[in-house]
C-alpha cells in the first residue's frame, strides 16, 4: 500500500480483498482510490462539480460525493460577510451578536 496524502493506492497483488466501486459498483483490479471508508476506480475517483480527477488533489465528501477542494469550499463552507473569505474555523470564545433576541 502507497499512502499519497489522504488517498490510499491498493495494488499489492497477493490480497485477495473485493473492492467495488462506489461510483459504478463494478469489481476493481489494479489501482483502487480511496476516501474514508469507500473505494473508486482510478477514472471514476472525480469532483462531483467539476469532474477534476482527484487522484493528487486534496479530496473532500459530503454525502457519499467527492469534491475538490475548491468546489467544496464554494458549496458547504461559509464566507465571512466583510472580506468573503471562507471561515475554516469556529472559534468557541467568540461571542456573536445577532440584532434577534432569543
Amino acid at each position: 500500500m502507497a499512502m499519497i496524502g489522504r488517498l490510499v493506492l491498493h495494488n499489492e497483488p497477493y490480497k485477495m480483498v473485493l473492492l467495488l466501486c462506489e461510483e459504478c459498483s463494478g469489481e476493481i483490479s489494479g489501482k483502487a482510490m480511496k476516501a474514508g471508508t469507500k473505494f473508486w476506480h482510478d477514472h471514476h475517483f472525480t469532483c462531483a462539480d467539476c469532474g477534476i480527477r482527484l487522484r493528487e488533489a486534496k479530496v473532500f465528501q459530503k454525502d457519499g460525493r467527492l469534491y475538490c477542494d475548491r468546489d467544496y469550499k464554494t458549496k458547504f463552507v461559509p464566507r465571512c460577510a466583510m472580506c468573503s473569505e471562507f471561515i475554516l474555523q469556529v472559534r468557541s470564545d467568540l461571542v456573536i451578536m445577532t440584532d434577534t433576541l432569543v
